[in-house]
């Protein structure tokens, strides 16, 4: 039917508003155009209403609570990240639980709304202060004084219609009833367990010690909410790591040098070693218990590695090596897509039998800027070798100017280690003798100056945006997570701040007669550095000598070009469906919700338990799109 086709075009288009940054007034006002432009008349406001749409909380045992409750990581905390959406609270304290929310009042029209679920979702009533006479405004919750942000539309509406055969009775129309459309975004609630092939990049350098214990506690929580049938996993560590097995997985911390740890020569590169050295695993869980819980299997070799992250054991380049970014990222797209050199074990695995469109997912969680200790900038940006891609700290370009020469001011006396001529044979200034010379010289100094701009740390961001770009182009999805990069720029481990200025001044040649007073004193020669004066013997004079100088300045600076971290990885962040985001920044607890809460796939973590969620959240991106649906 016509009104159905109407509804369906509208809920769709408004739901797309919900999932692509255009809020609540975005879905209305989108919804609105569509439903006319695929029939006639217009939404009544008091048929449109929002809700969000999450999973439903399971106890120990695998069985939805009673009273039924929405699972926690799927709405955001006040102190955490993620979640598919922020719908409305009673208050701070809030539980989400059904029982709370029955006959919630929306503020504009006095309609009232139920919280409902079925046996594995609830859908929670949202954006109830929000209406035509508010421009659609929404607020912030009362749990977490985020902004309300809700994944679901619905929208309803009746109209009358011709009757084919009643006119012989005298009736010639009649009402539809009311239609109802509902269209939800992204996982709506739940985390599909459609096929992924996922590399996750940990960084684990010196610089991450603080947050390497959370790090491994959100990977562990990240694979807990997956489907290992479905999903498989490889591990990825900055920086590389040692093959120490012929089977090539490094998965045992311990003193003996065996496991996660760095190529005991040169722990920059992964000539001796792995930027991968966990291939892709589908037993990171174990088999369900009897409630059907499944926790992480200890047995498996990536779950080992991941808790190798957390390690030092064996552990004695741990400070060699710095943060790099291009190499492992490249080498984390090459192993996803098999190419040649860096093929992977996704057919040995049965990943031919899953079902649906396998999606390419790379996960690069880091901390902050680049520190690539390379000697030189080196590599290819393109995926089809195996080059490796450095930007070295100490690259730099040099600017040089000279200046001068400018002369000194005058000071009494011969320049050291020049000897009187031999026409002044009393060596006594001011003496009374006819023939004693006074002597005087003064400096003529040329400036040389040389400005090292250092911008390695630049570089090494724009190659990692260079290669995520070649990834994305394939179909790979990135998902980036910063871990307590507050406000750090790309340039900002440079090594320049450790390099002093530095300034020379040199005698550089033998100081010449430039001037005699008077100049009838002088016997021959012109003043030049070329053809100095000679003085007369029998006479009393001043004798100026020019001492000819180089001042050498080298200032070491930073290139202008410095970007934040958390603009590059936002940068980095998305697919050829997802575009790029932008970053509103890491460094306050409002610009993390902001961050965590918007359409793009760069993620703030906080904590070691924010990777789930955050996860789940992304997830729902890959899924992605507007689906039609009827809410529990």
């Amino acid at each position: 039917h016509l009104l159905i086709s109407q509804l369906d075009a509208a809920a769709t288009a408004g739901a797309y508003q919900l999932g692509s940054g255009g809020g609540i007034s975005g879905a209305v006002s989108s919804a609105g155009d569509f439903f006319e432009a695929n029939g006639s008349g217009e939404i009544d406001p008091a048929n449109v209403d929002f809700w969000c749409l999450v999973a439903r909380k399971l106890d120990g045992n695998n069985v939805p609570l009673t009273p039924a409750r929405a699972a926690d990581y799927q709405i955001p905390s006040a102190t955490g990240s993620g979640g598919v959406c922020n719908p409305d609270a009673v208050s701070a304290s809030t539980t989400w639980r059904q029982d709370q929310y029955q006959d919630r009042v929306r503020a504009w029209d006095g309609k009232q709304f139920d919280m409902t679920c079925n046996q594995s979702l609830c859908a929670i009533p949202c954006a109830l202060n929000a209406g035509p006479g508010n421009n659609w405004t929404a607020g912030n919750s009362l749990y977490n004084n985020k902004p309300i942000q809700c994944n679901t539309m619905r929208i309803g509406a009746e109209e009358d219609v011709p009757f084919s055969f009643a006119p012989v009775l005298g009736v010639d129309e009649g009402s539809t009833g009311t239609q109802v459309s509902v269209a939800c975004t992204g996982s709506c609630g739940e985390v599909a367990p459609n096929p992924l092939d996922v590399v996750v990049v940990a960084d684990r350098t010196l610089s991450m010690s603080a947050n390497r214990g959370d790090l491994v506690d959100g990977i562990n929580s990240m694979l807990q909410v997956m489907t290992p049938e479905q999903q498989f996993v490889a591990l990825g560590a900055i920086g590389p790591s040692v093959r120490t097995r012929s089977n090539s997985e490094n998965y045992a911390c311990n003193s003996s040098g065996q496991g996660l740890v760095y190529p005991s020569a040169n722990p920059s590169t992964a000539s001796t070693g792995s930027w991968i050295p966990i291939p892709f695993k589908k037993d990171y869980l174990g088999t369900a218990n009897s409630s059907g819980v499944r926790s992480l299997n200890t047995g498996s070799k990536l779950v080992q590695a991941v808790d190798c992250l957390d390690s030092t054991a064996g552990d004695s380049n741990l400070g060699r090596t710095g943060t790099e970014l291009a190499a492992p990222l490249k080498q984390a797209a090459r192993y996803v897509l098999g190419l040649p050199g860096m093929e992977n074990n996704i057919a040995a695995l049965g990943g031919g039998d899953r079902s649906g469109e396998v999606r390419k997912v790379i996960i690069f969680e880091t901390d902050g800027e680049p520190q690539e200790p390379a000697d030189t900038t080196t590599g290819t940006i393109t995926l089809d070798n195996s080059n490796e891609i450095f930007s070295s700290q100490l690259d730099y370009t040099t600017s040089t100017t000279s200046s001068g020469p400018t002369t000194g001011s005058t000071v009494n006396g011969r320049p050291n280690g020049v000897s009187q001529p031999s026409q002044c044979p009393n060596n006594s200034n001011g003496s009374s003798n006819r023939y004693a010379c006074t002597y005087q010289y003064f400096a003529r100094t040329t400036t040389n100056t040389t400005v090292r701009t250092f911008g390695g740390g630049q570089k090494a961001c724009e190659n990692l945006k260079q290669v995520a770009n070649l990834a994305k182009a394939r179909d790979i999805l990135i998902i980036t997570i910063g871990y307590g990069i507050d406000g750090r720029r790309c340039g900002d481990a440079n090594n320049f701040k450790s390099l002093p200025n530095n300034t020379d001044d040199t005698d550089t040649g033998t100081p010449w007669i430039s001037n005699i007073t008077p100049s009838s004193c002088r016997q021959s020669g012109s003043g030049t550095q070329g053809n100095p004066y000679v003085p007369r013997s029998n006479c009393q004079k001043t004798i100026t000598w020019t001492v000819p100088a180089t001042r050498t300045i080298v200032n070491n600076v930073q290139a202008a070009n410095n970007p934040l971290v958390s603009d590059v990885l936002a940068d980095v962040s998305g697919g050829t469906d997802m575009p790029a985001g932008s970053s509103n920044g890491c460094l306050t607890e409002a610009d993390t919700a902001a961050e965590n809460s918007d359409s793009d796939l760069f993620y703030c973590a906080a904590r070691g338990d924010d990777l789930a969620p955050l996860f789940v959240t992304a997830l729902g991106s890959v899924t992605g799109g507007v689906k039609l649906i009827r809410l529990p």
